[in-house]
């Protein structure tokens, strides 16, 4: 997710020198309509949107036509490209993802070393689900079964969304074992030998199920059946999407050489499969059992190097001359290679109570030296006389928060006194960021990174311009909802107003018995308006 922020602060849309400044990625739509998910009519959208950082005014989700990914990168595709989300945001739930789920492992499980082996999972996958659809219930309007609601098939005019899992065929199935696509949109292309991917509708399903099927790391999660079918997760049958979605895209454009303007594939860094076969192999052996490790080992060997094998086929298409299209690919090389799957690393809770404490005790004693300062007015015990006074005295002189014995400052004001050491710190994520941020330095890299951006830009804009009219559906979606107190089809959608006036009309004639009213149901159909992004 670093390295999608790291294109976006390339080239900002503020600083076009060719068509102009854009203040968001809605350019040119008013993004104040759009940046509340709240379907409350009566919520304070100008509110909302005042509590939203700027780069919440630019989504990835406004300069990709399709997203894919597999396992991490599955999870990240649904929070960018289905659930429209932006870079901070994400980062920030996968902070919490990672806290709630990884930092939670069982004592006892499929990896643990014996006498300590239990045949389970090491993370409860109940954990995992909690988490995804705490996400999706913020995330999406709060109304049940509105058009792009908590299944997975989304309106094809916005950003396409795949992600990738791999299915489990039962034993009696002579169809060979494969990836399997999950697509926000129909792919009905079924034509002899085009390498389509299981074709069919739009996965109309919740978005935890295809969330916890693209995530199911056998001994780590319990696989989930979805139609009576198990997924595990995608990695053990396309690790990195970069070929699938790209067939996906061919085949949907009729296998048009020219369909594709740019390619851009994000790694989660060079992995030594060697090292870490030769070590775990006999582990994993123990843990998961004979029978079960060589069925899942066979398809992690064959897909241990498939990433950068992809990349170099990439090149391949990439270079080829009857290929037309920019290809990019960001995956760091170094400082990555032993992380594990589930690595998270961070300070203990005792550790981080003992900082707290430290952290109050500084702030205290801070305190008592401000208020000794030449200037202001103390009793007996060294209190300041007049409260307000004091506070505007100590916080003019020492910039910190008021002295209040009976409330705790802010955690965020008390943090600048615990000891460095004792400070909550996940060195897992502080590894990754350090070296993503190193391999982003590199000039030649920074140059690529400017080049894409500046073709994401332009290809955002001339979107614009082909077809206005569709590029507001694609910021955006409307529709109507009848919230007259005690009608029995409030939930029901309708999509546009003359729909919502027939409605209101038929079933509510009583509020507007003569023509009179017609200017009072042009108002009400207004107010029954509901807009997301």
């Amino acid at each position: 997710m670093r390295k999608i922020q790291e294109i976006e602060e390339s080239q900002p849309e503020g600083n076009n020198e060719w068509e102009g400044p854009a203040s968001s990625s809605y350019y040119p739509v008013d993004p104040l309509q759009v940046m509340s998910t709240d379907s409350n009519p009566n919520s304070n959208v100008s509110e909302d949107c005042s509590k939203a950082t700027e780069s919440s005014h630019f989504l990835p989700c406004h300069y990709f036509d399709y997203m894919a990914g597999t396992s991490t990168g599955g999870l990240i595709s649904i929070m960018l490209g289905r659930l429209r989300m932006n870079v901070d945001d994400c980062i920030e739930e996968y902070r919490t993802l990672g806290k709630e789920v990884f930092g939670r492992s069982r004592l006892f499980h499929l990896r643990s070393i014996p006498p300590f082996w239990f045949p389970r999972e090491k993370y409860n996958y109940k954990n995992l689900e909690g988490v995804i659809q705490g996400l999706i219930d913020r995330r999406i309007p709060k109304i049940g079964g509105f058009p792009g609601g908590k299944t997975f098939a989304f309106d094809e005019n916005r950003c396409r969304v795949v992600v990738v899992a791999f299915q489990e065929k039962p034993e009696r199935d002579s169809e060979p074992q494969q990836p399997y696509l999950f697509r926000t949109y129909k792919n009905l292309k079924t034509a002899p030998n085009s390498m389509v991917r299981n074709p069919g509708p739009a996965h109309d399903i919740p978005i935890l199920e295809v969330a916890r099927a693209t995530s199911a790391a056998p001994a780590y999660f319990k696989e989930v059946t979805i139609d009576h079918r198990k997924y595990l997760d995608g990695g053990f049958g396309a690790n990195n999407p970069c070929l699938e979605i790209f067939r996906e895209v061919r085949s949907l454009n009729n296998y048009n050489n020219t369909c594709l303007g740019s390619v851009i594939s994000i790694g989660t860094g060079k992995n030594n499969e060697s090292r870490m076969t030769s070590e775990n192999g006999f582990k994993q052996t123990l843990s998961m059992g004979l029978a079960k490790f060589i069925h899942y080992e066979n398809f992690a060997r064959k897909w241990a190097s498939e990433s950068e094998g992809t990349h170099r086929n990439m090149l391949d298409h990439h270079i080829s001359p009857e290929q037309s299209f920019e290809y990019a690919r960001l995956n760091v090389e170094e400082g990555l290679a032993c992380m594990k799957l589930d690595e998270w690393k961070c300070r203990g809770p005792m550790r981080i109570a003992l900082g707290r404490c430290v952290g109050w005790a500084r702030f205290k004693m801070s305190q008592r030296k401000a208020s000794k300062l030449p200037g202001n007015d103390h009793n007996e015990k060294g209190r300041a006389l007049d409260d307000d006074n004091a506070s505007q005295s100590v916080h003019s002189a020492s910039s910190h928060p008021k002295d209040d014995a009976t409330q705790r400052p802010h955690r965020n004001a008390l943090n600048q006194y615990v000891p460095r050491c004792l400070e909550p710190r996940i060195k897992t994520l502080d590894t990754i960021r350090t070296q993503t941020e190193k391999y982003l330095d590199n000039p030649e890299r920074q140059a690529e990174l400017l080049k894409m951006a500046k073709y994401l830009v332009e290809n955002r804009r001339a979107r614009v311009k082909a077809d206005s009219v569709r590029w507001r559906k694609a910021c955006y979606g409307t529709w109507f909802q009848c919230q007259v107190q005690g009608c029995q089809r409030g939930q029901q959608e309708y999509p546009d107003e003359k729909a919502m006036s027939s409605h209101l009309r038929n079933k509510h004639a009583v509020l507007f018995a003569d023509d009179a009213d017609h200017r009072k149901l042009e108002k009400m159909v207004g107010a029954f308006r509901v807009t997301v992004h």
